[in-house]
């Protein structure tokens, strides 16, 4: 019997669902994603709009992971300050991160439009300080992207604005971004799980990856069935720098 989707808000908000088949057998594919949370979602969205033969293999319920219930914030950047990836990774990676971010933001905005992806989706977000320190650390935050990653949708708020859009008197500052936001995330996932569906790709639920046979292609098995790849990782890799050219392998 299939799991159900955790008892929170999302699922008990959700505008669609879905009751995918059990994987049963042997099947060919050209490409095989395991999981469907947004990231395996958008990976069949894409590659079945290519024209693959994509399948998607997922061990419980589509969206049923972190995809289907986190805050659904969506932020430019990773967890933590630019300045601080420099630090770890150089800054020619750093920006390499920063840029996937932001592409990401894009593309997720991008996909509720083309889609019509019903995930109420809302403008902006502000990171906000509570103490001197607080706001001379997002000031040179502001500076460092807007002056050195040329990020032009942060707006800098003081106390009294910042007291202006947030009803407490808690705040002293506010690093505003228009461009990022909030959105549902279980619906933002069943949304790109549909899209993909009707661009081809084929989803199995209840369906957990077993084995993996590493070969050129793989073969990849769940408890009832699995999935033989016709295409070879070099294939997967030139699909793969096909779709971020400015990325470069090592």
């Amino acid at each position: 019997m299939k799991v159900k989707h955790t008892d929170s808000y999302y699922a008990a908000s959700r505008n669609q669902q879905f009751d995918f088949p059990k994987l049963m057998g042997d099947q060919i594919a050209d490409v095989c994603v395991i999981g469907s949370g947004i990231t395996g979602a958008t990976a069949a969205l894409e590659l079945a709009n290519k024209g693959f033969k994509v399948i998607v293999l997922e061990a419980n319920r589509v969206g049923w992971g972190a995809s289907g219930r986190s805050g659904g914030q969506a932020i430019f950047g990773w967890a933590s300050e630019q300045d601080t990836l420099e630090k770890l990774v150089g800054k020619s990676d750093a920006r390499k991160l920063w840029d996937i971010s932001v592409e990401a933001l894009a593309l997720t905005k991008s996909n509720i439009n083309k889609y019509n992806i019903d995930c109420d989706w809302r403008d902006g977000m502000v990171h906000v300080g509570v103490k001197p320190r607080h706001d001379k650390e997002l000031k040179a935050w502001y500076d460092d992207l807007t002056e050195n990653y040329g990020y032009e949708s942060l707006e800098m708020w003081d106390q009294e604005k910042t007291r202006h859009h947030i009803a407490s008197q808690k705040y002293t500052s506010g690093m505003f971004d228009s461009n990022s936001g909030h959105l549902h995330p279980l619906n933002y996932t069943l949304g790109l799980v549909n899209a993909a569906k009707q661009a081809g790709a084929e989803f199995y639920e209840d369906s957990a990856v077993t084995k993996i046979e590493h070969g050129d292609p793989a073969t990849l098995f769940t408890k009832n069935g699995t999935v033989k790849l016709t295409t070879s990782s070099s294939l997967v890799t030139r699909i793969w720098m096909a779709w971020r050219p400015n990325w470069k392998t090592k």
